[in-house]
Order: C-alpha cells, then structure tokens, then sequence
C-alpha cells in the first residue's frame, strides 16, 4: 500500500468503506445537493430520504450532511442494504 501512496503523492488511502469526507468533491451538482438537503431539513420536524442508483455518492453526501448540520439537529442515519435478486431477502 505504501508503494501506492508514494506513486500517487498521498499521505492516506483514498478508498474506504466508510466514507472519509475529506474527500468529498462538491462538483457534479454534489455541492447543491448537499447544501438542499441541508435546506430542506432545516425547518421543524423535517425527513429527508436519500435514494439513488449505486455509486451515486449517496452515503458520502449523508455523511457529509452530518458533518453540515447545525448543533442541536437531531439524527438518524439507517443504511438499508437491498439485494438485486428478486425474490431474495436476507
């Protein structure tokens, strides 16, 4: 992995499973979207669902969200896997 970072200059693996929002590219209307949901939840009482095809950046962004949100907002983040095979349910 080192040989890696060196070749392309970088002090941490880019790659994780969890999201390391250091890394979030706000370009791709990424930014906009962020700074709607952020919008969007800031009223009272306030549900945002976040969907999308995978490799969307979808938990990146709630990540993301989480960090943005002003003190007090209260969350809750559930990552629900779903299988493509029809019929199947683990």
């Amino acid at each position: 992995m080192s040989l890696y970072l060196q070749h392309f200059g970088l002090s941490e693996t880019p790659f994780r499973i969890t999201p390391y929002t250091d890394f979030f590219f706000g370009g791709a209307r990424r930014r906009s979207t962020l700074d709607t949901l952020i919008f969007a939840i800031m009223p009272d009482e306030s549900i945002v669902k976040v969907t999308g095809k995978v490799g969307s950046n979808k938990t990146m962004l709630c990540w993301m969200l989480l960090e943005h949100l002003p003190a007090g907002v209260e969350t809750l983040y559930l990552a629900i896997r779903t299988s493509l095979q029809s019929g199947h349910h683990d």
